[in-house]
């Protein structure tokens, strides 16, 4: 990264209205050139959904720091999944059987002011820059496999009624359907971006999510209020919310 430009950032976990967190997220720069950062999302529907998104995001940070001198980003991130699916999928409890657990995954790792992500899953990451907001990733889910069919082809009831259901994640022992940046996308100043779990994105729309980002240029404060808008759009039942804000920021002169 250039020398006058560093990452700020801020990570935010709350177990909403859920009996356990399974929601683990990451972080671990190297120096001001240097940031990669990770949440994952256990997938509560299976067993062991804490222990899968710990472990996964454990091994990501170790591949990370393990990273070969003539390895590309890219590269990298693939070996990351190829990494974490193993660990996870191979996961036992304390008799020795497999846990069958699972955790969605996504992540940037940003070097001299290029920004580069890998989601599996439905984890999504998200960028501001001015008055634009994207959603960069794309959820990996039944809807996703329906969105690729003939235009002429009319799903059953059946297949919409398991359009959110994930057709991807770590810990499935063969991970088919990921997504990688081959072509980085170049920060600038006041960039703003956002990885998340499903817990912030599905209470709060798009446009109050890009709302509350533009709301202010304190990292903490933004996090509070993502929690207290998602608290007051849904208070009585809440998924584990946890997600890293990061912000580029330009060092004096």
């Amino acid at each position: 990264m250039s020398e006058k430009l560093r990452i700020d950032h801020a990570t935010k976990s709350d177990i909403g209205t859920r009996s356990e967190q399974q929601d683990t997220v990451c972080v671990c720069s190297s120096d001001s050139s240097f940031f990669a950062a990770a949440v994952c999302d256990g997938m509560g529907g299976l067993d062991g959904g804490a222990a899968a998104s710990r472990l996964a995001a454990a091994v990501f940070v170790d591949t990370v720091n393990s990273r070969n001198a003539d390895e590309s980003i890219s590269e990298l991130l693939v070996r990351c999944v190829d990494a974490m699916d193993e660990k996870v999928f191979n996961l036992k409890d304390s008799d020795g059987v497999r846990l069958n657990a699972g955790t969605t995954v996504v992540s940037v790792v940003i070097e001299n002011g290029n920004l580069y992500w890998m989601s599996v899953g439905d984890s999504r990451l998200y960028m501001l820059r001015g008055d634009e907001f994207v959603q960069a990733t794309r959820d990996h889910n039944y809807f996703l496999s329906l969105s690729e069919m003939p235009d002429d082809y009319v799903p059953g009831e059946d297949e919409l009624a398991k359009g959110n259901a994930l057709i991807s994640f770590i810990g499935m022992g063969g991970v088919d359907v990921l997504d990688v940046s081959n072509n980085p996308v170049k920060l600038y100043e006041n960039d703003c971006i956002l990885i998340t779990s499903d817990g912030l994105f599905k209470p709060l729309p798009d446009a109050v999510i890009a709302e509350i980002l533009k709301s202010s240029d304190d990292l903490n404060l933004i996090s509070e209020r993502f929690i207290e808008e998602c608290e007051k759009r849904s208070p009585s039942v809440r998924d584990n919310i946890s997600f890293v804000l990061m912000k580029v920021r330009r060092d004096a002169e």
